[in-house]
């Protein structure tokens, strides 16, 4: 090839860059002005399509709204959260998959068609402020002049809502601006269970925590963002009328809130939250997290005596306990529960304490240390309880504050139906079962002869137990060792140790016209299973012992409504309370019951009795007015 030839390529060679140059300048220069007002939307995620002249023109009006930010509201949702702001404002977003809905202002005179709000809705654009595209759904209701714009996976920037006009030549921008999802947490030092209890309230579960009135309490709140100092100040002058609060700042994102009513609250609960607080870049807290708090007098406690009527102080709680279980050891510790709200239903949480009230251990729900349906080993004092699932049964020691798995269904798609240990001999009876397609537990027992979890029996055919939602656990107590108590679906049964017979305690069958109680209770010297039935004005009463039934008939006037407080022992007779008649003496021997007499009858409410030990029962006295 000769020179000439050689400058020719060259200049061919130059000419193709010069040509890619000039191609690069102008798309850079295209996707520049894309970007401005009169730009044609280049994203891939809007799809404008052409319109009749008539509708262009109308939806063209509908445009003017939105780029004359004729919105009541623009509103986001994140989680079932919301945010509404105002045209103008800076608007936020945390949640990569956050749903913003425009609502315009447009008068009732003003008639918009679905076409018209269609046409807009094929304009929209969704980017990064940057310019990259964000999936994205757009929805429409011109019922209600709403624009749903539903992200799909956003980048965690801010983003540029733009809309276009049906020509193409105009536009709107909206930014919305990514915040960092804020998390915070309360704690106290002086009021026990608050960080848990605030933990728990975004899984609807509600724990309210007691403060006592005339003290200060002090909570520590720690949030992710520094905060505007000024509407944490307002918050709480909103939030806490009529207590005494000050705030002790540590730095900007964190502060101590001191605490203090001397009285009441005029709605007893008090939220305590962060609801409303905004960030020091401007962004309003909206949190599903919060600790209710009670302001009350203390929570005492007292041993009575019935037959002398008279009470010794036991203890003062901060909680509500409302079921306590003494040990059988004398002065020894007892086992306390309180409720925690659910959707459903009310769990426990159970506390070993000591006679003075001191909390020893508390074990959560919903937690590895759970208990569910605990008693005490009578030979220790440890406890025994099965575990979340129903698939085990766990033995706690109080000494070596560990559990240790005595006992496992055999079986996989089994469950505990119930356990008891006697309190004779520490054998152990536990029912349980496989649970079938139609939610029923065909039950059976292996009975154990104690902790070490050996098994020396098992008993089949104990009936039937069905569970439509679970956890479900049912009852069984033993008398003495020798016969347990239990209830399946065809009501209470009785099975012999020795022999393995079953029969059933139920004198008549439950209907919509019976009332029925049950409770074992010592007595004269023997444990007894005692149920009262009243089914069509007849009532009948139950005793069984291992070695006898008594059963007898009253006319005390127990009816489908009538509310049973419950049976109680003292140190040598039962009392039976009904509400609105009072308390009554049964005597089985006699097969009688009595009213008691006004200076006879014990000067309190079974609503008030948490716990019995040897005659006497442990209540919670009324709370003192303030």
């Amino acid at each position: 090839m000769n020179r000439s030839s050689k400058t020719n390529w060259r200049t061919v060679y130059g000419a193709i860059f010069a040509i890619c140059c000039i191609v690069l300048i102008l798309t850079s220069l295209s996707r520049q002005q894309s970007q401005t007002k009169n730009a044609e939307p280049p994203f891939p995620n809007m799809t404008p399509k052409p319109a009749t002249k008539e509708n262009s023109e109308s939806a063209s009006k509908l445009f003017d709204k939105i780029q004359q930010d004729k919105f009541h509201s623009i509103r986001i949702n994140e989680n079932n959260q919301y945010w509404d702001y105002e045209p103008g404002q800076q608007i936020w977003y945390s949640h990569r998959d956050a749903t913003v809905t425009f609502s315009l202002n447009i008068p009732k005179s003003t008639t918009s068609t679905l076409e018209q709000f269609e046409t807009i809705r094929r304009n929209i654009a969704v980017t990064t402020t940057r310019g990259e595209p964000v999936s994205f759904t757009a929805t429409i209701d011109p019922g209600d002049q709403h624009i749903v714009i539903s992200l799909k996976g956003a980048p965690t920037t801010d983003i540029a809502i733009s809309f276009f006009s049906p020509s193409h030549n105009e536009s709107k921008q909206i930014t919305i601006y990514y915040m960092k999802p804020i998390t915070y947490t309360i704690a106290s030092p002086t009021v026990p269970l608050v960080e848990q209890a605030f933990a728990w309230s975004r899984e609807n579960l509600t724990l309210p925590r007691q403060i006592q009135i005339g003290e200060k309490h002090t909570f520590h709140f720690n949030f992710s963002e520094e905060l505007d100092r000024t509407s944490v100040n307002e918050h709480f002058q909103r939030s806490l009328t009529g207590a005494q609060w000050s705030l002790s700042w540590i730095d900007n994102r964190s502060f101590d809130l001191t605490l203090q009513y001397e009285e009441p609250s005029k709605t007893n609960f008090v939220t305590l939250g962060a609801t409303s607080i905004r960030t020091a870049r401007g962004f309003q807290l909206k949190s599903e997290n919060y600790v209710l708090i009670e302001p009350t007098t203390s929570l005492k406690f007292a041993w009575y005596d019935p037959i002398t009527r008279s009470q010794t102080g036991a203890f003062t709680a901060s909680n509500n306990y409302n079921l306590i279980t003494p040990s059988s050891k004398n002065n020894g510790n007892m086992l306390a529960a309180f409720d925690v709200e659910t959707d459903m239903r009310a769990e426990k949480i159970y506390e070993i304490i000591n006679r003075k009230g001191n909390v020893l251990q508390t074990f959560l729900y919903k937690s590895n240390q759970e208990l569910r349906s605990p008693k005490w080993d009578s030979q220790k004092e440890d406890l025994l309880a099965f575990d979340s699932k129903l698939t085990e049964l766990k033995l706690y020691d109080t000494t070596k504050q560990q559990f240790d798995t005595i006992w496992t269904v055999p079986k996989e798609h089994s469950q505990i139906v119930s356990f008891d240990i006697d309190p004779l001999t520490g054998a152990i009876a536990i029912i349980w079962g496989q649970l079938n397609d139609k939610n029923t537990i065909h039950m059976q027992m292996d009975l154990l002869d104690g902790v070490d979890g050996k098994i020396v029996k098992k008993f089949d055919n104990m009936g039937s137990f069905t569970c439509y939602e679970g956890p479900c656990y049912s009852y069984s107590q033993w008398l003495e060792g020798k016969k347990l108590v239990y209830h399946a679906d065809t009501g209470l049964w009785l099975l012999d140790i020795a022999t393995g017979q079953i029969r059933s305690l139920d004198k008549q069958l439950n209907d919509k016209n019976s009332n029925s109680y049950q409770k074992v209770v010592t007595f004269s010297g023997h444990t007894w299973h005692v149920l009262i039935q009243s089914n069509k004005g007849n009532e009948y009463w139950i005793w069984t012992s291992p070695d006898q039934e008594i059963t007898f008939q009253t006319s005390i006037g127990i009816t489908p409504e009538t509310k049973i407080g419950g049976l109680y022992m003292t140190s040598n007779i039962p009392l039976f309370y009904i509400e609105g008649k009072g308390w009554y003496r049964i005597d089985p021997k006699t097969k009688s019951a009595r009213p008691l007499p006004a200076d006879e009858a014990p000067a309190i409410t079974p609503n008030m009795i948490v716990g019995e030990q040897d005659g006497k029962w442990l209540i919670s006295l009324p709370r003192a007015a303030k």
